[in-house]
């Protein structure tokens, strides 16, 4: 995919701290964070979280392209530095499938790359992101949603 061929959405966020872990200790932090890796294939690669969400990562020949984002940045960076250091590729892009918060919500994580998502999804990233996450009654109803 060439960059300057995407049309897309671009939401950006703040940027997760990228520390230059390995793969074992990646995966062991991933695991600590409640999110088990299942080899799709030998170039696809999907981070399942406890609480449902899943992280996608395809390994292409120029680099990682990555598929939703799960609910937690901490979980994200894991996954892609455990991504980087298996593939030994750079990360090149973030793909977002819907504008559901367990799609989306991990982005600080790729903070850095560009994002490719319907432009029909505009008006649902816009409607999560409106949201006063401090607001005790928000905080609660996706408590109901999302638990963990």
């Amino acid at each position: 995919m060439k960059r300057s061929a995407v049309t897309a959405c671009a939401v950006v966020l703040v940027t997760g701290s990228m520390l230059g872990l390995g793969h074992a200790e990646s995966v062991d932090e991933l695991q600590a964070l409640g999110a088990d890796l299942i080899d799709v294939s030998p170039s696809v690669v999907m981070a399942e979280h406890t609480n449902g969400s899943n992280l996608t990562c395809l390994a292409l020949p120029e680099g990682l392209v990555f598929v939703d984002t799960g609910l937690s940045t901490r979980v994200a960076a894991a996954f892609r530095r455990a991504m980087e250091a298996r593939f030994e590729r750079p990360s090149i892009m973030l793909v977002l499938t819907h504008a559901h918060l367990d799609h989306f919500l991990g982005m600080g994580a790729f903070g850095d790359l560009p994002v490719v998502a319907s432009v029909g999804a505009r008006a649902g990233f816009e409607q999560h992101l409106a949201r006063d996450f401090k607001d005790e009654k928000v905080i609660a109803a996706y408590g109901r949603i999302f638990p963990t």
